[in-house]
């Protein structure tokens, strides 16, 4: 059965939603643990995004926000390719901060790249949640029963890039909310502060 959030229609079969996905990581944070991201391509950047708006800054003035993009570090990355292979690039770096406290989310247009898969197998194996967020295609999660399966109702690559970005941005607004009390529902999304 489908279910209809914010104008969004998210597909069911082992799948969550928005609001499950969003309780997720606001447990995590509120467990001491923080977000490893990852991706490739342009899904690198929405991960990289991600990462800068809680680390740096996304609308309000508060502390600065734990989160690890593994596709930030080009010295690691190619170290990782070279001496494993792409396939393990963010495998390693998952099994290097593994931590049951914490969770993976997993940006991927298609849920095949074979470097996601590998990411999640190992943070499964660590017992640390891992997300894959993806599109209306089918994904190859065969080879993983326990990760959240987030998918957009689009096929397309840039309609579900767009609507990944939205979700960033409901990431970054609600953990804003757990950890700071801060509602923008209530005091809107008019940039606060200066420089940008």
């Amino acid at each position: 059965m489908d279910e209809q959030i914010d104008g969004r229609t998210e597909f069911k079969n082992r799948n969550t939603t928005r609001s499950e996905l969003l309780s997720q990581i606001r447990q995590v944070y509120s467990d001491g643990g923080y977000i490893l991201t990852c991706g490739n391509g342009g899904s690198a950047t929405q991960a990289n995004h991600l990462a800068q708006e809680l680390i740096g800054r996304y609308n309000i003035e508060r502390p600065p926000i734990k989160c690890l993009s593994l596709c930030s570090d080009p010295s690691i990355m190619s170290c990782i390719s070279n001496d494993f292979g792409f396939g393990e690039v963010f495998a390693r770096q998952a099994q290097a901060f593994a931590d049951p406290k914490n969770i993976l989310l997993c940006f991927t247009t298609s849920g095949c790249s074979q470097n996601i898969i590998r990411a999640i197998e190992v943070a499964e194996s660590a017992s640390m949640r891992a997300a894959l967020i993806t599109g209306k295609r089918k994904a190859s999660t065969s080879s993983y029963s326990e990760a959240i399966i987030y998918r957009v109702a689009e096929t397309c690559t840039r309609k579900i890039q767009e609507e990944h970005l939205v979700l960033i941005h409901d990431i970054v607004e609600d953990i804003e909310k757990c950890l700071f009390g801060f509602d923008y529902q209530k005091n809107g999304r008019g940039y606060t502060g200066e420089g940008r």
